[in-house]
């Protein structure tokens, strides 16, 4: 009965997976195209005057790339990468009836005569695309429920599945070289369960993993070198937000301190308040990397805050003299992104 029952969840979940994702990639986009072209409809309904807001234009060109035959290419490439590694994963072993895949035989498959470094590696691989597989079903999920799956979700994930593969391939790698502990990385010896659940949770995170490499690797990291600004420090971006927003080329908080909030709307199931607070709060971590932390609490969470706030005041919680807080507003005002960012809120502000 066992073995009936193990026969049939292979190729079950094999057939199921790539078509889990050309269900999402296929049914979807019809129904979001109509449901972004009404949200700017009323958004223009609502605001007096937004059409003349820079970026509005773009936007509603942004509108028009849910249409299905946006979504076939990048669909057909994350099916095909899916069936491939699925195949992989629940075929790839064929050595016992009872355990002809990674996944139902576990750490038990790559002991005795089969432990050896091929077989080790492709079972790091399957576990990771595992990891990425839930992730992906998270991330859709997600992204059903909150209206927003665009052409670059696609790409993006199939980024992400490509990555957590080749990063577990490289943590056998890794671990059979004796660079664990050079890297800070738990030991692994003899126990290849202990890397199974490395390589299946960075599936799940494969940033996280490579940038534990990197920092590992001082060669990586040149003397002088820019301290990056992920875009999780803005307040209301979850990882999955920013998973999103790295899909526009928004990796950071100095690219989205240049976006334009309205485009940011168009891509993201945020309300225009909530975009415009983000790039707001972004331009005043650019602009003032080492007071905006301290001013959030204060009252001054975004660049507009800082600007409409009294000199005297905004001295006093800076610890800046007059003359250095007139500067810094010049600077601001000469700004194009902080230009747009105004004029936007200008316009939202007189609606109301």
């Amino acid at each position: 009965m066992m073995t009936e029952l193990m026969s049939w969840v292979s190729p079950a979940l094999t057939a199921m997976m790539p078509l889990f994702v050309l269900a999402c990639g296929m049914l979807l986009p019809t129904y979001l195209s109509r449901v972004k072209q009404s949200e700017l409809e009323r958004l223009a309904a609502s605001y007096a005057g937004i059409e003349r807001a820079r970026g509005f234009q773009s936007a509603q060109q942004m509108a028009d790339r849910f249409s299905v035959t946006h979504f076939i290419i990048p669909v057909a490439f994350t099916t095909f990468q899916v069936s491939i590694l699925s195949f992989l994963t629940f075929y790839g072993a064929r050595i016992d009836p009872l355990a002809k895949d990674f996944i139902l035989g576990g750490a038990d498959i790559i002991k005795g005569d089969y432990q050896n470094y091929a077989m080790l590696t492709l079972c790091t691989v399957s576990f990771a695309f595992l990891g990425a597989f839930i992730w992906m079903i998270q991330n859709l999920v997600t992204r059903i429920v909150s209206r927003n799956i665009n052409p670059a979700t696609f790409y993006a994930m199939s980024v992400n599945i490509l990555l957590a593969t080749t990063l577990a391939a490289v943590l056998h790698h890794i671990y059979h070289g004796g660079l664990d502990e050079v890297l800070g990385l738990p030991s692994a010896s003899d126990k290849p369960s202990l890397l199974i659940v490395m390589a299946f949770l960075t599936g799940m995170a494969p940033d996280i993993m490579l940038d534990k490499l990197r920092r590992g690797l001082k060669f990586f990291r040149p003397e002088g070198e820019a301290a990056s600004m992920p875009l999780t420090t803005i307040q209301g971006i979850s990882s999955f937000t920013a998973f999103r927003l790295k899909e526009m080329g928004l990796d950071g908080v100095q690219n989205l301190a240049q976006t334009n909030p309205v485009e940011l709307y168009m891509m993201t199931p945020a309300s225009i308040q909530t975009c415009l607070d983000w790039v707001g709060q972004a331009q005043l971590q650019l602009s003032f990397p080492d007071k905006a932390a301290a001013l959030g609490p204060l009252g001054v969470r975004t660049m507009l805050d800082f600007h409409a706030m009294d000199d005297a005041i905004l001295a006093g919680l800076t610890g800046w003299s007059a003359e250095q807080v007139a500067n810094a507003k010049r600077r601001v005002d000469q700004t194009p992104s902080f230009a747009s960012l105004r004029e936007l809120n200008a316009l939202l502000v007189g609606a109301v």
